[in-house]
């Protein structure tokens, strides 16, 4: 007990401790304050710094997709029957003519047989959905066949 007393009378006897008390609070508040704006700061400029390279990845995917469409229009253009059929002129083919064609049998050759796995097409059934009676049952006539039921208890009804 005598220590306690003797720290409050140190305490109240030197004010200045109370004013670095204050001055440590302040300034232990001031650095929370600088610390949180710099770590906000720092998710703010990662979060632009995403923000951008999304952008451009998408601009570069747009680019990307534009090129693929022209390579694919390009194709289409070369493999164009009249395109195909200029560049074999000038490499020397010509069109067959019915005479000219000649069939080359290979002995030993099997011919490969398609296989379908999915069962042959039947014709389509005209099919009629029925809803069951308990369904088309409206309220109104659920409570008077109920009130049937338990006015003559003997009486069978069928729905």
């Amino acid at each position: 007990m005598d220590s306690v007393k003797r720290f409050t009378q140190a305490y109240t006897q030197t004010p200045w401790r109370k004013q670095v008390q204050v001055g440590g609070l302040i300034l232990l508040s001031i650095l929370f304050a600088v610390l949180f704006a710099s770590i906000s700061l720092n998710v703010n400029a990662r979060a632009s710094t995403y923000g951008r390279e999304i952008l451009l990845l998408q601009e570069e995917i747009e680019n990307q997709t534009l090129i693929n469409a022209d390579l694919r229009s390009q194709l289409g253009v070369l493999t164009s029957p009249a395109v195909l059929e200029k560049r074999a002129l000038e490499m020397g083919f010509k069109p067959v003519v019915r005479d000219e064609q000649t069939y080359v049998v290979v002995p030993g050759y099997i011919e490969r047989y398609t296989i379908s796995i999915a069962p042959p097409p039947q014709p389509m059934e005209k099919v009629i959905l029925t809803l069951p009676p308990d369904f088309t049952e409206s309220l109104v006539d659920w409570v008077r066949r109920r009130l049937v039921i338990l006015t003559n208890p003997l009486t069978e009804t069928t729905p």
